[in-house]
């Protein structure tokens, strides 16, 4: 079977599709509108990055590119059970209704965020508005909550650690200043050289980085290892990725480079302003490779995935701590290329340290260490309030901005199931269509007769409709130009050219079974025959139900049963028609047994005596199926047509009228495809729709 078969198809039975459609909406919405109404409800929330805990948390002040979408990662703890948990313990239901109910909600509530902004709407269906609006709102409430306590674990742990530095940075300031106290009092000395004291400042301030970049590193240190022991329970192979990162050629390179980069930035501030151009292009080179130092932790870290792949398969947890290790294990190596720089500026100035007099160097090493103690101390004082207003804010990052006031009816459901109803009213429809069509046992197409008889097709007449049907049953005398008498017209010419070695004088026609239109073809056929200049007579031998005298509208007194039974002359029972060169043979008097009539000598004799008068005879004959007429017949003519019509002819009817033709050794040489859709079939002619009906409705309007 071929696409044009099912397209054909479901041309023919679109009406079941329609149909099943019909009946399964139906039924679908009968249900749907018993079900109770359900509600819905949403609420929207802002996520925003808390610029003070940054500060706190991140203290290199480096801006560098998230590893994935943070918002992403909201939506995935917002759906966590231990959030959906507390939410139901603060809806207070009983235990029984508690499991129900978190079960309602794990499948009732989406999150989703509104397009190309950093906006999280959360919803909720339920058949209860009261309770969809109270559960999207207790789902916003306890997540803000949640969000706001874990900023504040954050920035606590954070100001307990700087507490302590702050503290031990005390110790040393007092140490320092007790030192240059007592060395001025032993030595009398008060000052030192400007050279000294350019040095000894400039040593110091480097001092203090360095203190500040050690306090940065405990805290970066301090985030991987924490998101190393919280990763290391179900990420077995992050030991391996993390050895990889630590031995990997490239990164060591850019580490290096890094490093040149943090020096070039030190030594254009020495010399220009910061807002100078050489200053500007070695923080661009710097910013570059600080982008892809971060690119190579997060290929060897997250196993040369790309950041969908990361996420997938991971809880929303796990995506959290990775994202924590990645950004913290960057940041240590973007200190350590820092501190390296700094060393080497340290190398300079102590170069020139070193040329002081040995009082001036312990005097300069001594103010410097306490320059470096007053600075380091002020950093921690600076952290330190930045943590205790952390703290103390508790914002998080995540804030309501809509709450839910009313809940609506939602027609999602609704529309669901509708679609879903309509969809499976089309699969259903078109497999009723197609399992109705492989029980039809009628031929459909012509491929089909012609593999069903293996004859050659030698005509195909279009479907003509109903009344226009019955009207124009002699359509080539009606309507000339028609496309069927066009079709008549080439059956006559096919049926001539079928074997051109045989004589092809007297033609019976005959189909399967009744009502399938072989007296219609035989009498256009005929007149094609006579329009060709040729003498051409219809001999009706359907001497059980007659026909051609009706088509032709000529009286049937006398006929066949007059020249076999009474001695009639054929001359005196042909009659006329109103086409010329075309006479008719009627049937007269039903005899009382057809088939001895054309069985008799008297009738043979007739026969040959008409094939001296006539260039062409047509023979009509009952269906082969019904009666023994067209094999009797049969043997006696020229050619043998048989007329299939597609919409009425089933398979297992021409089987039979073939076997039983070819049993009696008639010469059945083709048959005529009648009821034919030009448009469902291969063999239609394109040529001859656009040109000659074109042509024919030109000549129409003219």
């Amino acid at each position: 079977m071929d696409f044009q078969f099912y397209i054909g198809v479901l041309v023919r039975r679109w009406w079941m599709v329609v149909a099943t459609v019909a009946l399964v909406s139906g039924f679908t919405w009968v249900k749907a509108s018993a079900q109770p109404t359900v509600y819905f409800a949403q609420l929207r929330m802002l996520y925003e990055a808390n610029a003070i805990a940054n500060s706190v948390m991140a203290g290199t002040g480096i801006s560098m590119p998230s590893w994935n979408n943070p918002v992403n990662t909201q939506l995935q703890l917002i759906k966590t059970r231990p959030n959906l948990e507390a939410v139901v313990q603060r809806l207070k239901v009983t235990d029984r209704e508690r499991s129900q109910l978190f079960e309602q909600i794990t499948n009732g509530l989406t999150a989703s965020i509104d397009r190309n902004t950093d906006i999280i709407v959360i919803g909720f269906s339920s058949h209860d508005p009261k309770l969809t609006v109270n559960v999207v709102n207790e789902v916003g409430r306890v997540f803000i909550e949640k969000n706001k306590a874990m900023h504040q674990e954050t920035a606590r742990q954070t100001r307990i650690f700087i507490e302590q530095q702050l503290a031990r940075t005390e110790r040393m300031l007092a140490e320092a200043e007790e030192a240059v106290s007592q060395f001025r009092q032993a030595e009398q000395i008060f000052s030192v050289s400007d050279v000294g004291g350019a040095a000894a400042s400039k040593l110091a301030s480097i001092d203090s980085e360095t203190l500040d970049i050690g306090l940065q590193r405990s805290i970066a240190e301090a985030r991987v290892e924490d998101a190393k022991r919280r990763l290391e329970v179900t990420d077995l192979t992050l030991a391996t990725r993390l050895e990889k990162l630590r031995v990997d050629p490239v990164f060591s390179a850019l580490q290096g480079e890094l490093a040149k980069g943090e020096a070039a930035v030190s030594v254009a501030r020495s010399q220009y302003k910061d807002d100078s151009l050489e200053v500007k292009e070695a923080n661009e080179r710097l910013a570059r490779l600080k982008t892809g130092l971060m690119e190579r932790v997060r290929t060897l870290l997250g196993s040369n995935l790309t950041d969908d792949q990361l996420l997938l398969g991971r809880t929303p947890t796990e995506q959290r701590y990775l994202g924590e290790l990645i950004s913290a294990q960057t940041e240590l190596f973007l200190l350590g290329a820092r501190e390296k720089a700094l060393a080497s500026s340290r190398g300079i100035y102590e170069s020139k340290f070193a040329a002081l007099p040995a009082k001036e160097q312990k005097m300069s090493r001594l103010l410097r260490q306490q320059q470096a103690a007053v600075e380091t101390y002020n950093v921690f004082v600076r952290r330190m309030q930045e943590a205790r207003i952390s703290e103390a804010i508790s914002v998080g990052n995540m804030r309501i901005i809509e709450e839910a006031s009313i809940a609506t009816p939602s027609l999602q459901p609704l529309a669901r199931m509708m679609g879903m109803a309509v969809m499976m009213g089309i699969v259903f429809g078109i497999a009723i269509a197609m399992l109705v069509e492989f029980l039809d046992d009628r031929i459909r197409r012509p491929e089909d007769a012609e593999i069903v008889l293996d004859l050659p097709i030698l005509g195909m007449l279009p479907w003509v409709e109903g009344r226009e049907a019955a009207s124009k049953r002699l359509v080539v005398l009606d309507d000339p130009r028609s496309p069927v008498t066009e079709s008549y017209r080439a059956l006559q010419t096919y049926t001539r050219m079928v074997d051109p070695d045989i004589e092809h004088q007297c033609v019976l026609i005959t189909s399967p079974g009744p009502k399938e239109g072989k007296s219609t073809v035989l009498a256009n056929l005929a007149i094609t025959s006579a329009q060709l200049g040729r003498r051409t007579l219809i001999i009706d031998t359907d001497l059980r139900a007659p026909s051609q005298h009706i088509n032709f509208d000529r009286p049937n007194l006398m006929g066949i049963y007059d020249i076999v039974y009474e001695g009639l002359t054929p001359e005196e029972a042909i009659q006329p028609t109103e086409v010329d060169n075309l006479d008719i043979l009627c049937t007269g008097p039903v005899p009382p047994d057809p088939v001895s009539t054309l069985h008799s000598k008297s009738f043979q004799r007739l026969l040959e005596r008409l094939r001296k008068d006539y260039d062409a005879i047509f023979f009509d004959s009952p269906p082969i199926n019904f009666f023994t007429d067209a094999a009797v017949l049969g043997r006696s003519v020229d050619n043998v047509l048989m007329v299939v019509d597609v919409r009425s002819t089933t398979r297992q009817h021409t089987l039979t009228a073939k076997e039983l033709l070819t049993k009696a050794h008639v010469p059945l040489r083709g048959m005529v495809v009648k009821n034919m859709s030009y448009r469902t079939s291969r063999y239609h002619n394109r040529y001859f729709e656009r040109y000659y009906l074109d042509r024919l409705k030109q000549l129409a309007d003219d």
